[in-house]
């Protein structure tokens, strides 16, 4: 018997997937509106991935191949190249 597909994303990769919504959506003074990686924001994000979440692990995974291990525990510097 296989086993169950994986439906939700592993501690990490919701570490992750914060870390990159953050640094592509920041908060916005100007706009009053918070940056992507706000925890609302990011529930919402993580409930409505879908069919694309085996693509998102996939990125995640690759992400995280090239950081080395969890990329939102690299420093800001290292997280920009």
């Amino acid at each position: 018997m296989s086993a169950a597909p994986k439906q939700s994303f592993s501690d990490t990769e919701i570490t992750d997937l914060c870390a990159i919504a953050g640094i592509m959506i920041p908060a916005s003074a100007a706009y009053a509106v918070p940056a992507a990686d706000d925890a609302t924001i990011m529930a919402d994000v993580v409930a409505s991935v879908g069919p694309d979440f085996d693509a998102v692990c996939d990125a995640l995974g690759e992400l995280s191949g090239l950081a080395g291990g969890s990329f939102a525990a690299l420093d800001s510097a290292r997280r920009s190249l």
